[in-house]
């Protein structure tokens, strides 16, 4: 349905920021204070409860595979999509080292960095695999110089760990691979155990446990406690693709409970072809917060941006310049039709180093050549995580070279 820009019923899409029940907060705060004073044992306690059943400490910490062995394990087009995404991520990021400038009266300004000594990426597992969050958090952290990278990942209902974490760890060369989730996961590599040394620092998992525990042992662990939960925002006008916009809109849905996405233009004929095509694709799936607003004016698209505070923006525009200027919260912009907001999940890194003391934003302008010869590995890889309109939107892409 599309509804005007100025009946504001897309405000409640807004990014919301966390919070915790009081009922949440006092379960992980026995979690957390039970792993801190007894350890191993109540780790052990509490996977059993959470994670596998017959979990025992033998099956904490897994294995890390030699990288052919690894490899072996995955399908090769799995293999091949996370060796490529590897290979793209690392160019992007090997970008933000250190930075000299030098004046002519040769004086220099270095921007430097020092890395965390040890780091662990929560990687949601169980029976669906998210490689893509291992690779975003390990790749920088490698680049950075963090000298002990460890991943905690939740175990399949069998106790064992997907080959595509496995292959992926091997990839990234981690160091340490255990087998949980979970708020105790989060607590053990903060305080550690026995079994599991702490770590200076905590990134990764979204879930709602997984965020309460972190903001409990903030103090302790450094932490990455994220800011209002992503909404996305796609301005369109007539010339953009209602068929593209469409799957990009099911497939930023799929995501997770907390996502929400606005597309906002000031052509209604777009906007109605666009809610035709999500209810011949699926619109069932939009079980979160969806809106298609018609602007009037230029100015109520500015209005409608200002107003949602967008983690992510798609410019499906022939002007984009225009309003990129104009876009002052979100991190990341994608600008064009080839610009894909699926690749800046899996292969495009949108973040920054800097993030903690700047506003940042990754401003990304693929080329159709570029975006046609990535399609396959974004469709692999959005396949291998269960998301099937990321992998459309990828493969919709293929042929614009």
């Amino acid at each position: 349905m599309v509804v005007g820009a100025r009946d504001r019923t897309w405000v409640t899409a807004r990014s919301r920021a966390f919070v915790s029940t009081p009922d949440m907060t006092q379960r992980v705060a026995e979690i957390v204070a039970g792993v801190r004073l007894r350890g191993d044992a109540a780790l052990v306690e509490w996977a059993r409860k959470v994670d596998d059943a017959r979990f025992d400490l033998a099956k904490l910490r897994v294995p890390i595979p030699m990288h052919d062995q690894a490899r072996a394990l995955v399908a090769p087009e799995i293999a091949r999509a996370l060796s490529d995404a590897k290979e793209r991520m690392t160019r992007v990021y090997e970008r933000e080292r250190d930075r000299v400038w030098s004046d002519a009266d040769g004086s220099t300004l270095t921007l430097g960095v020092r890395p965390y000594a040890s780091l662990a990426v929560y990687v949601p597992g169980g029976e669906r695999a998210r490689p893509s969050a291992l690779l975003a958090g390990v790749i920088p952290a490698r680049l950075a110089g963090v000298s002990r990278t460890i991943v905690v990942t939740p175990p399949r209902a069998d106790g064992t760990v997907p080959p595509a974490i496995l292959y992926a760890c091997s990839l990234c060369e981690v160091d340490e691979l255990y087998a949980i989730g979970g708020a105790h996961a989060v607590a053990a590599a903060a305080f550690g155990t026995v079994s599991l040394a702490p770590v200076e620092k905590i990134i990764g998992g979204r879930s709602p446990w997984v965020l309460e525990a972190k903001r409990q042992v903030e103090g302790t662990c450094n932490v990455d406690m994220p800011g209002p939960s992503p909404a996305a925002l796609i301005v369109v006008d007539d010339t953009a693709s209602s068929e593209f916009i469409a799957v990009d809109v099911l497939a930023l849905a799929e995501r997770g409970p907390d996502a929400t996405v606005v597309v906002v233009s000031e052509s209604r004929a777009v906007l109605e072809s666009i809610a035709q095509l999500l209810e011949t694709l699926g619109e069932t799936r939009l079980t979160r917060a969806c809106f298609l607003v018609h602007a009037g004016s230029r100015e109520e698209i500015f209005a409608v941006l200002d107003g949602v505070a967008p983690d992510r923006v798609a410019l499906h525009v022939r002007d984009a310049e225009a309003f990129r200027d104009r876009i002052g919260n979100a991190r990341a912009i994608f600008i064009g039709e080839s610009s894909s907001i699926v690749a800046g999940e899996f292969i495009l890194p949108c973040s920054y180093a800097m993030a903690e003391f700047t506003r940042p934003f990754v401003c990304v302008a693929v080329s159709p050549e570029r975006t046609a010869l990535d399609a396959q590995t974004l469709a692999a890889l959005a396949e291998l995580e269960g998301l099937p309109f990321h992998a459309q939107s990828a493969r919709l892409r293929g042929d614009l070279a």
